[in-house]
């Protein structure tokens, strides 16, 4: 976080240091014009496509199939993203890309796992490690342990196990429908 004091002006850093993955970014006086061609793969779930009755409507039901990636499927775009050497990066690295003009690996991707359900951390994570791949992970804190319906949530251990193992967890919200 960081505290500007109205009469002089200046910036305070208030929290966790420089070296925290949490750092706060820090604008520079002008901004670079590169651009960049990263993509983001964003995933929900990493496993056998729901049951029509997951879902009242068919509408949310359509909406859970379409962001649902077969396991078998995940594996084979993990394999061909080593296929054209990609290496994945995280979204700070692309951050201080865009801000600071910082290189890029050639072929840089971002591969993001969205709410915390439990089928990435059980069938992406080994994928991922098995292929050296990062991802970052958008758990919704309100969710972390919980079932609701179908849907089973990572822990709130699982967290911290993925950022000790070169994972990023970055913010979500509270609930998934609740900001």
């Amino acid at each position: 976080q960081i505290v500007v004091d109205a009469a002089t002006g200046a910036a305070e850093v208030v929290g966790e240091g420089p070296a925290s993955m949490d750092a706060p970014i820090i604008l520079p006086g002008s901004i670079p014009t590169v651009g960049v061609d990263v993509p983001i793969l964003m995933y929900h779930l990493i496993d056998q496509i729901p049951p029509r009755s997951i879902e009242p409507s068919t509408y949310g039901w359509r909406l859970e199939m379409g962001l649902t990636t077969l396991p078998v499927a995940f594996d084979a775009q993990m394999a061909y993203l080593t296929s054209i050497h990609a290496t994945s990066i995280s979204l700070q690295h692309l951050a201080d890309a865009l801000l600071y003009g910082l290189p890029l690996p050639r072929h840089a991707v971002v591969i993001t796992f969205d709410d915390g359900r439990l089928s990435p951390w059980t069938n992406a994570v080994p994928v991922l490690r098995r292929y050296g791949y990062t991802a970052v992970f958008f758990p919704c804190t309100g969710l972390l342990g919980a079932k609701v319906g179908p849907q089973t949530y990572m822990t709130a251990a699982d967290v911290p196990e993925l950022a000790a193992t070169g994972f990023s967890v970055e913010d979500h919200t509270v609930n998934d429908a609740v900001d």
